[in-house]
Order: C-alpha cells, then structure tokens, then sequence
C-alpha cells in the first residue's frame, strides 16, 4: 500500500488541501493499480520559522523570491 507525504509550507486553505489529497490519491492509485482505499496521503504543514535554505528561513526568502 503506498504511503505518499506532501510537506508544504503552512497557509494553504482547507478546501486546496482537500483537492491536492484526492488528487495525489487518484493518481497514485490509477498509475499503480492500487485501490484508492489503500492509497493512504499524509500532509506535513511547515511553520515559515521552520524551514530554511540558504541560510534564510522561508519567512525572509519568500519576499525575496515572490517579489510583486
């Protein structure tokens, strides 16, 4: 049974969440050929404090990379 993680940075609605589970679900499930009910999707939401590269956490690097 396939047990697939999604780590995301915390802030996505509740209602993409949902889509993006059922998505990975299905898709998952039609290429391996696996029942849907034995597809299990974990989801990892991470603090912006809580994740860092280039030694920038993602609260300081997201300005930076999504500059409007």
């Amino acid at each position: 049974m396939p047990l697939i993680t999604l780590k995301t940075m915390k802030g996505s609605s509740k209602e993409k969440l949902t889509k993006t589970i059922k998505d990975i679900n299905a898709l998952v499930a039609k290429n391996l050929d696996y029942d849907p009910s034995h597809v299990w999707v974990f989801v990892e939401e991470v603090e912006h404090d809580h994740f860092s590269t280039a030694g920038m956490t993602w609260t300081e690097l997201k300005p930076i990379l999504y500059k409007k």
